[in-house]
């Protein structure tokens, strides 16, 4: 539904989605990891993987081509008992569970303008076998309950620009805290801000397609370890010179 929430996640599951007038409801539940047991007489070993359950939902309204307003909650949690040995402790393999909401706003300020804006707001806990605490709470009841290795934190995603037929161009920013992960993108990176100016060309009656951006990723914002900074960019250019030859090229510095 978001990438700060849902992100790019594949379940297996079922779902609905239902949009009467400008109302929009969505759900889905299912299973994103299938239990793998650990196997240390394995070559190599196997290092197992809990089952990860997963729910998604989204209540929001929308005038088409205009603005959307949408809140979106996605929840994974993973099945202790779903694997027989359990994974030692020194795997890294550990139980975990996360709760995500996010509040989304998508606008056309001016004709061909638009503005886009996403906040989110995670508690994630890295060991649901730890101990339940009170002190310095970090939990949402009814949707998770936190322990002593529960993280909380933020996130945000801001873009504003122009989209036209043949061009687009609009600068973007986004950050995420140290302690912000979830379900929707397991291996994100976290505790870092980036801003980028992108841009979209058409050209030779649509032959030809250039999408780039260019920016600056700085790491580390919590100052946990050194803070650094980075050049991000990435370009792909298509052409199409006739029906039987393409030529597709791509560039990117970044993950």
């Amino acid at each position: 539904y978001s990438e700060l929430s849902t992100g790019d996640i594949g379940l297996f599951g079922y779902g609905f989605a239902l949009s009467p007038g400008k109302f929009r409801v969505k759900f889905f539940n299912g299973v994103s990891q299938r239990p793998i047991d650990y196997n240390a007489s394995a070559m190599p070993v196997i290092t197992g993987a809990y089952q990860r359950n997963n729910w998604t939902a989204q209540l929001g309204m929308a005038e088409e081509g205009q603005h959307s307003v949408s809140l979106n909650f996605a929840k994974g949690k993973d099945k202790i008992n779903s694997v027989n040995p359990v994974p030692p402790a020194l795997s890294g393999i550990l139980p975990q569970e996360g709760f995500t909401a996010s509040f989304v706003v998508k606008t056309t300020i001016a004709k061909n303008y638009y503005f886009n804006s996403e906040f989110a707001h995670s508690i994630y806990t890295l060991d649901e076998t730890q101990p339940l605490t009170v002190i310095g709470v970090k939990d949402l009841q009814p949707f998770i309950k936190g322990n002593t290795s529960t993280l909380a934190d933020d996130a945000a995603k801001i873009s504003i620009g122009r989209k036209s037929k043949n061009f687009d161009i609009g600068i973007s920013t986004k950050y995420l805290g140290a302690g912000f992960q979830t379900a929707g993108y397991p291996f994100m990176q976290p505790d870092r801000w980036d801003y980028t100016l992108n841009t979209r060309l058409n050209a030779w009656k649509n032959k030809m397609n250039i999408t780039a951006s260019i920016g600056q990723r700085v790491n580390n914002l919590s100052s946990t370890t050194l803070k650094s900074k980075q050049l991000i960019a990435n370009i792909n250019w298509f052409t199409q010179f006739s029906d039987h030859f393409s030529i597709n090229a791509s560039y990117s510095n970044f993950g």
